[in-house]
């Protein structure tokens, strides 16, 4: 027991996490049968043995929900989301959907969705009828309001996601840009485990929490589900590591380390690494708490302390 929580109430990662090969599909794109941008999920169903022969058991499908055409780049685009409870009608019927991932169960292949977590089209019938859900934009679409105390947008999203698990059989979701509300997706997570099913949360970023995000796409790994990831490059090449993420990531802050000898790394130079310049970064201890939200979905968060010598 931790903060008087029980561990028992996370809900952790389905046991096939580590047999997990997924395969990214955009809906539109991945089939073309009357031209570009014409897949269906009838037509994605067709190349679902294809998929099984190359070994893949799980598939992100960036194709589902209602979405406007040409926002983005003038193409179909899932991220150009009008309403996330509610199927594309030019994908499909929900039947096709639902005999979609049937299909795709019935030869070993799970399906994730992916979820448009920040916001929706300004012209969303969502922005007319919960104006008070909304605050700020970014994409030139509307953000939810996540921190504006919505209680009935909570339990819209809560619902909305577990009705893809319950009515279609979905495997889990795949969250674009952040997931923003621990407890929101730990009780999608309870949720779905009550009715029979664990769910597996990919997270865009970090960071990994337990009971919440099970794979991260990309972002800082430091410390993941269950610690510190004591392979991550921060931990005994920090000058590298921060002069990596300046050219890999074109990140704009600066980044300066001094030595006790007078030595100053400074980011902003082309060449900046000396390898015989590695500070040492010692784990000073760790501490996990558990958090616990409504309906007793609990999840876990990691914090800890690192001292940084030779700098």
């Amino acid at each position: 027991m931790d903060n008087g929580v029980m561990d028992s109430n996370i809900t952790d990662a389905p046991e096939y996490l580590d047999q997990l090969i997924v395969y990214e599909i955009a809906t539109k794109n991945f089939t073309s049968p009357t031209g570009p941008e014409s897949g269906t999920f009838a037509s994605l169903e067709e190349k679902l043995p294809y998929l099984e022969e190359l070994g893949i058991n799980g598939i992100w499908l960036s194709g589902h929900q209602l979405c406007r055409e040409g926002h983005f780049y003038n193409i179909w685009s899932e991220y150009a989301c009008i309403r996330p409870d509610r199927i594309d009608p030019t994908l499909g019927t929900e039947e096709d959907f639902r005999r979609l991932v049937q299909n795709a169960h019935s030869r070993g292949i799970r399906v994730f969705l992916d979820v448009i977590t920040h916001g929706v089209m300004k012209d969303s019938p969502l922005v007319q009828e919960h104006p008070d859900w909304f605050a700020g934009e970014s994409w030139g679409m509307k953000d939810y309001d996540w921190y504006g105390n919505h209680p009935d947008l909570d339990a819209w999203w809560i619902n909305t996601w577990l009705w893809y698990v319950r009515e279609f059989g979905v495997d889990g979701f795949r969250l674009d840009v952040a997931h923003y509300r621990n407890d929101l997706w730990a009780q999608i997570r309870k949720g779905a485990a009550d009715f029979g099913k664990k769910i597996l949360i990919i997270a865009e970023s970090g960071p990994a929490i337990r009971g919440v995000t099970d794979i991260l796409q990309h972002g800082e790994v430091i410390s993941h589900n269950y610690g510190l990831n004591r392979s991550h490059r921060m931990l005994y090449d920090a000058a590298g590591y921060c002069a990596d993420r300046q050219t890999r990531a074109n990140e704009r802050y600066q980044v300066k380390i001094f030595y006790e000898d007078g030595t100053v790394q400074d980011s902003s130079r082309n060449h900046w690494h000396q390898p015989e310049k590695v500070p040492e970064v010692i784990e000073e201890g760790a501490c996990t708490r558990t958090e616990e939200g409504a309906a007793s979905a609990a999840w876990q968060v990691q914090t800890g302390r690192l001292r940084v010598e030779n700098i």
